[in-house]
């Protein structure tokens, strides 16, 4: 073969070599080509997707959002309810009473005490008020209004309707910026440090009340107060009051340990007298038997939780002496101005399978306080005796109890008394 066609032949073969090159490149061309249109597809695809997730994702908080507004304005209370809060409370009460060798006939009955209140709150619970309306009976010897110490209705009356009272109406306010004063007016439970031998737990008074009690250090609160109640507005003659001089503390002693004293000076000026309804100092003819009403009144409590079975059971003691500096001594009522009362109270009654106990030991001389205020059930003033309570809540709601007194007159004007009552209350 000349060297001609060795050449001819050697061109050849390097154009078929690039013939096949250039294809093969172009094929890998397409190839990558078609690769990346598939993953743009992909990409468009997920965008897509996630886009429309992303859009029915808000579009459906949207609706819910709206929904959940919707009902929130449905189910939203009126401005005006804001902080208004009520309760109240219902007792069954069933009651005997005995007199052994007395003039007075044996006496049961069924009897009922009704309860509502409301109270609305203001600038971050600095100012109250309220309101709250009660059971009772009215009576001749109250001007046919209610006894002050008793909130009960009998059943009684051929199945007659039973009235409602204004029992509590009152405006309280409690600065944040002195933290401890408080001033309250209107018609309000007694405010200051009493038992029941000055003051019935029934009994509202009705005029204003002013107290600072700081926390000097942790757990002491030393306190001062005065009020001015209203007794008697006459429309002849001398108005009927009484000022309330009060100081005190409050003391923490350590943890389940509590200590409370107060000494209280009540001022009453022109009362009437202590024998409406109360078994007190008979000589009522002149309306000087006690001739005044200047209470000097001690108070001393004691509570420790004493720990049993894993449950807080609180044990107080306490003790109340009244001492009646204006008495004047006439006829029998010779050096009748002292009244005392020593107690003990065990338990609590709070919530579900909580219990208490207490006994009392009381002595209400008949000048020593005024009568138509003190303990209704244990007699008025004039008397002395013993008093034993018990109750249990069956409920966080309900409570059962009982009590017995047995009392005799100090002058001996009726014999000894027994007097019991069962209650069921409900509270809500």
């Amino acid at each position: 073969m000349s060297n001609g066609m060795k050449l001819m032949l050697g061109l050849l073969a390097l154009v078929l070599v690039g013939a096949v090159a250039t294809d093969a490149m172009a094929q890998d061309d397409a190839t990558r080509v078609k690769a990346l249109e598939q993953r743009v597809q992909m990409l468009e695809k997920k965008l897509n997707s996630e886009y429309l997730q992303q859009v029915n994702r808000d579009q459906v908080a949207a609706i819910l959002e709206e929904m959940n507004a919707d009902a929130a304005g449905q189910g939203a209370l009126p401005k005006w309810m804001e902080n208004l809060s009520f309760y109240g409370d219902l007792r069954l009460r069933y009651e005997a009473r005995w007199n052994v060798n007395g003039s007075q006939p044996d006496r049961h009955r069924a009897r009922f005490r009704l309860r509502f209140g409301v109270k609305k709150t203001w600038m971050d619970k600095q100012m109250e008020v309220g309101f709250r309306l009660a059971s009772g009976e009215a009576s001749d010897d109250f001007n046919n209004e209610t006894d002050p110490t008793s909130t009960n209705q009998s059943f009684d009356d051929a199945f007659s309707a039973k009235n409602i009272w204004i029992d509590r109406a009152y405006a309280k306010y409690t600065p944040n910026w002195l933290k401890g004063l408080t001033f309250v007016g209107g018609k309000f439970g007694t405010p200051t440090v009493h038992t029941d031998l000055v003051f019935d737990s029934d009994v509202n008074v009705e005029g204003f009340w002013a107290q600072f009690k700081p926390e000097v250090i942790e757990g002491m609160k030393p306190f001062v107060g005065f009020g001015f109640f209203v007794v008697e507005e006459e429309n002849s003659g001398n108005d009927v009051w009484v000022k309330a001089y009060e100081a005190g503390l409050d003391w923490t002693i350590m943890k389940g340990l509590k200590f409370l004293g107060a000494v209280t000076f009540y001022d009453y000026d022109d009362i009437e007298d202590n024998y409406r309804q109360a078994d007190g100092n008979h000589e009522v003819a002149s309306r000087l038997a006690a001739e005044e009403f200047n209470i000097l009144d001690f108070n001393l409590a004691l509570t420790y939780d004493l720990e049993v079975g894993g449950m807080t059971l609180p044990v107080k003691g306490y003790f109340d002496f009244a001492y009646n500096c204006g008495n004047k001594d006439t006829g029998d009522y010779r050096h009748q101005e002292n009244g005392w009362v020593l107690g003990m109270k065990v338990g609590q009654n709070k919530k579900a399978g909580d219990w208490s106990a207490g006994y009392a030991y009381k002595e209400i001389q008949a000048n020593a306080v005024v009568g138509q205020f003190t303990d209704s059930d244990f007699g008025g003033a004039g008397r002395k005796g013993h008093v034993l309570k018990a109750a249990y809540n069956v409920t966080d709601f309900m409570t059962v109890g009982a009590a017995y007194f047995c009392t005799q007159n100090i002058k001996s004007w009726d014999s000894r008394r027994h007097l019991v009552q069962v209650d069921a209350v409900w509270k809500f």
